[in-house]
C-alpha cells in the first residue's frame, strides 16, 4: 500500500485529543446514602464497572474517527498493475493507433480512425506535460521519435488512413523498442483499434503477447473503438483465368462477394469494368441476391487485343466500408509462345504437342517439333522455351549451345527416357544443366506424388490438388538421382520419395529436368503410364504448367497488395532510359531507367487502383503495368470476443476499455492503484455517527427527583 499525501498520516496524532478530553471529564462518582450498606457497595461496584466500559468505548471511537479520517485525507491505494518498474524509474507512455483502410468504417457519421484520434487527443491531455510519449500507426514500421505531451497530441491529429499495413504488432513492438531505447523503464502501450478479426487475428494477438513477455515492465490497453454490429458488403478477393492471356483467349474473372452482418433486402449490382482507349468502359453487369456470407460472381471477356489491359470488378452502392468494394486487375495478352519440341521421331512427341494445343483455336503457344538429327541448335533462340523428349546422346556442342541458351534467358525441360546414357547424363557438359549425378534407371514401381504445391512451375494445379489421381498413372522406370546440385530445387517428388521434377537456375534461365519420359506410348514397355492412362487430365495439366512456367507465363506477377514492391518486366525495350509511371490518382511520374535493364521496381504502390508504365512508341517502347487490390482481411469485420483475448494475451498484462469513461477508470486503476478513500472516509462516518450516539447516551443527565 502506498500513500498520495504521506504528511497527512501525522494527523493521527491528535488522538491525543479525546484521550485528555476523557481524563479529565471523567464523572466523579454521586455519594448516596442508603440504609442498607452492603447493597449500596455492591451497587457501586456494578456502576463503576459500567463506566469503564463506557469510557473505554466512546474514547476508542474518537480516537478511530481521528485516526481514521487522517487516513482517509492521505488517500491510500492499493498497489496498480501498470508502470509497474523499479521505484523511481523513469515512465514512457506509447500511444499505437490503427489507422489501416478498414478503420474507414463509417458509424454515427464518424469514422473508426476518427473516434480513435479523439480518444487518443483526451488520453494525451491527461498526461503530464513533461511526459516520454511516441506515436505510432501501423501504416509505418517506424513509430519515429520521443515527444512531450503536446508534440504527441499534433503528431496523434495528423494520423492518416492508409492503405498499407503493417500489422498492430509489429507497431506495439516497434513503439515499446523506442521507449525502451529512449530510456524509459515503465511502459504504458495504448492501442486504439476496432477490435476485429482483420485487425487482431491469431498471429497478430500472438506477437503482441510475445512482445509484451520481452518486456516485462509493459502494460497494455486496449482502446476498443470498434462497431458491436457492423455490416459491410464488398469484394473478397478476384480471381482470374490467367494474367497472361494468348490472342483469341478469353479472360474469365471470378469475385468472391462477402457480407457481413444484416444482408441488404434488394439484389445488389456488381459490375466489370475494364480500360478503353477513351477511359474505363463497362464490360458486364450482375444482378445478385445476397444469401450467403461468401457467393462468387462471375464475369468472361472474349477476344482481347494484343497489349496491357486494366480493370475492376466492384460493388455499386454505399455502405459504411468503401474501402474494400472493389479489387483491380492487370493482364497482358500476348502472341502465342513459341515452343520447340525435340524428339527422334515425332510420335515421340504426340502427347506434350496435344497438351499444348488442346485449348481450341486460341492458343497460348505456338509449337514446332523438330527430330534430333535436324539443325536445331541455330534456331534454338528463336524459342521461349524448349523440351527435350527422351533425348538420345548430344554431344558436347550441342550441350554447350543449351547451355548458353539458358544463360542467355531460355528455358528447357529434359523429359528422360530409355534413349539417354549414364556416361552422357553425368558428363561435364551435360552436369552444366542438369541438377545432379545420376546413378541408375530405378524400377521400383511408384507415382508422382508432390508434397507441396507451392512452386510456381506447379502451384497451379493447387486448386484442384486433392482432386488427382495420382496413383492412377503409375511410373514403373525412373532415372534415379544421387547428391544434388547445391542450385536444384525438387519441384515434386514420386511417392517413394525419390525426385521426379527437379529444377535448376542458370544465370538468367532455368533447367527442369523430368526423370521419366513424356513421350512413351502404353503399348511394349512403357517407362510409366502419365500420358495414356485413362482420362490423363492430370498430365495435360502439368504438361501446361510446366510450359507456361519455362516460358516465363507463371512468374509475371501483375496484382500487389498496398505497400509491396511491385516488380514489372519491360519486355525487350532495352534502349528505354527512363519511362513515365501513372498512378490510380492520375499523376505521371517520370522515372528514369539505367542501360539494358529489363524490370522495374515500384515502391510507390500505397494507393489501390491500376498502374502503367509507357515510354517510346508502341513498337519499340515500353507498355506495362500491374494493379494494387486491398488485402482480403480488410473484410473481417467480426468482432474478436474478450474470451479469446484472455487467452491469446498475458494475464494481468493487458485491460480492456470502451470509451472514455472505461478508459479513464482503466488508466487510473493502472496507473496508481485502487484508491481506498472513498470506503476509509464512510468508515469514518459511521464512527462519527456511533460516538454521537454513545456520547448522547453516557452524558444524559439523569432526570431529577419528584
Amino acid at each position: 500500500m502506498t500513500f498520495l499525501t504521506p504528511l497527512l498520516t501525522a494527523g493521527a496524532a491528535l488522538i491525543a485529543i479525546p484521550i485528555v478530553l476523557h481524563l479529565v471529564m471523567r464523572r466523579k462518582p454521586q455519594q448516596l446514602q442508603f440504609p442498607a450498606l452492603r447493597f449500596v457497595m455492591k451497587r457501586r461496584s456494578v456502576n463503576q464497572t459500567k463506566l469503564k466500559l463506557r469510557h473505554l468505548i466512546l474514547l476508542l471511537l474518537r480516537c478511530a474517527a481521528i485516526a481514521l479520517l487522517a487516513l482517509a485525507l492521505a488517500r491510500p491505494v492499493l498497489q496498480g498493475s501498470g508502470l509497474r518498474g523499479g521505484a523511481g524509474g523513469s515512465a514512457g507512455v506509447a500511444i499505437v493507433i490503427d489507422n489501416s483502410a478498414r478503420m474507414g468504417y463509417r458509424s454515427e457519421n464518424q469514422t473508426r480512425l476518427a473516434a480513435a484520434k479523439q480518444i487518443a487527443d483526451w488520453l494525451l491531455g491527461r498526461l503530464p506535460a513533461d511526459s516520454q510519449v511516441v506515436v505510432a500507426d501501423t501504416g509505418s514500421s517506424s513509430p519515429g521519435r520521443i515527444l512531450d505531451r503536446d508534440a504527441a497530441r499534433l503528431r496523434a491529429g495528423r494520423v492518416r488512413p492508409a492503405s498499407r499495413d503493417v500489422g498492430l504488432d509489429a507497431s506495439v513492438r516497434s513503439a515499446l523498442a523506442a521507449l525502451q531505447q529512449a530510456g524509459a523503464e515503465r511502459q504504458e502501450v495504448f492501442l486504439f483499434t476496432d477490435r476485429t478479426a482483420g485487425a487482431l487475428d491469431t498471429g497478430t494477438l500472438e506477437g503482441i503477447a510475445r512482445t509484451l513477455e520481452e518486456h516485462p515492465d509493459a502494460t497494455l490497453y486496449l482502446a476498443d473503438v470498434g462497431v458491436e454490429d457492423p455490416v459491410d458488403l464488398g469484394i473478397r478477393s478476384l480471381e482470374l483465368s490467367g494474367s497472361t492471356l494468348a490472342v483469341g483467349q478469353s479472360l474469365g474473372l471470378g469475385a468472391t462477394l462477402a457480407s457481413v452482418g444484416k444482408r441488404p433486402d434488394k439484389p445488389v449490382t456488381i459490375e466489370l469494368w475494364i480500360d478503353g482507349p477513351n477511359g474505363p468502359e463497362k464490360r458486364g453487369e450482375q444482378l445478385v441476391t445476397v444469401e450467403a456470407p461468401l457467393q462468387r460472381v462471375e464475369f468472361s471477356i472474349a477476344a482481347l487485343p494484343e497489349g496491357v489491359h486494366q480493370g475492376y470488378v466492384r460493388v455499386v452502392g454505399s455502405d459504411p466500408l468503401p474501402a474494400d468494394d472493389a479489387q483491380y486487375f492487370t493482364v497482358s495478352v500476348e502472341a502465342p509462345r513459341r515452343v520447340l519440341l525435340l524428339a527422334d521421331d515425332a510420335a515421340d512427341a504426340v502427347f506434350v504437342r496435344q497438351a499444348l494445343t488442346a485449348a481450341g483455336p486460341a492458343q497460348a503457344y505456338e509449337v514446332d517439333v523438330e527430330p534430333f538429327t535436324a539443325k536445331w541448335q541455330p534456331r534454338l533462340h528463336d524459342y521461349r522455351a524448349a523440351f527435350l523428349l527422351d533425348p538420345p546422346s548430344i554431344g558436347s556442342t550441342g550441350w554447350r549451345t543449351l547451355g548458353n541458351y539458358v544463360s542467355g534467358g531460355g528455358s528447357v525441360a529434359f523429359c528422360l527416357g530409355r534413349n539417354s546414357q549414364l556416361p552422357r547424363l553425368n558428363s561435364a557438359d551435360a552436369q552444366q544443366l542438369l541438377p545432379g549425378e545420376f546413378r541408375w534407371i530405378s524400377r521400383d514401381e511408384t507415382y508422382l506424388r508432390p508434397r507441396s504445391y507451392s512452386h510456381p512451375a506447379i502451384a497451379p494445379l493447387a486448386d484442384f490438388a486433392e482432386s488427382i489421381p495420382w496413383p492412377q498413372f503409375p511410373v514403373f522406370e525412373y532415372w534415379s538421382l544421387g547428391e544434388l546440385d547445391a542450385s536444384a530445387v525438387v519441384v515434386a517428388p514420386y511417392a517413394n520419395g525419390d525426385p521426379a521434377i527437379v529444377e535448376r537456375r542458370v544465370d538468367r534461365g532455368v533447367a527442369i529436368t523430368v526423370t521419366t519420359p513424356f513421350s512413351d506410348p502404353a503399348s511394349g514397355e512403357p517407362w510409366n503410364l502419365l500420358p495414356t492412362g485413362v482420362d490423363p487430365w492430370p498430365f495435360l495439366a502439368l504438361t501446361d504448367s510446366l510450359t507456361a512456367y519455362l516460358c516465363g507465363a507463371a512468374d509475371t506477377r501483375r496484382v500487389y497488395r498496398p505497400g509491396e514492391t511491385a516488380i514489372v518486366p519491360l519486355g525487350e525495350a532495352a534502349g528505354a532510359t527512363g519511362y513515365v509511371l501513372r498512378l490510380p490518382s492520375g499523376d505521371a511520374i517520370r522515372q528514369t531507367l539505367p542501360a539494358g535493364q529489363r524490370e522495374a521496381a515500384i515502391g510507390m504502390t500505397e494507393e489501390p487502383g491500376n498502374y502503367r508504365l509507357q515510354a517510346g512508341g508502341a513498337a519499340d517502347g515500353i507498355d506495362a503495368g500491374f494493379s494494387v487490390s486491398a488485402p482480403p482481411e480488410l473484410g473481417l469485420l467480426e468482432r474478436v470476443t474478450d474470451a479469446q483475448l484472455t487467452a491469446a494475451l498475458p494475464a494481468g498484462r493487458f485491460h480492456l476499455a470502451t470509451g472514455e469513461a472505461d478508459l479513464a477508470e482503466q488508466v487510473d486503476v493502472g496507473r496508481v492503484g485502487r484508491e481506498l478513500y472513498p470506503w476509509l472516509i464512510t468508515v469514518v462516518a459511521l464512527a462519527l455517527a456511533a460516538e454521537q450516539w454513545f456520547a448522547n447516551r453516557f452524558y444524559e443527565e439523569p432526570a431529577p427527583p419528584n
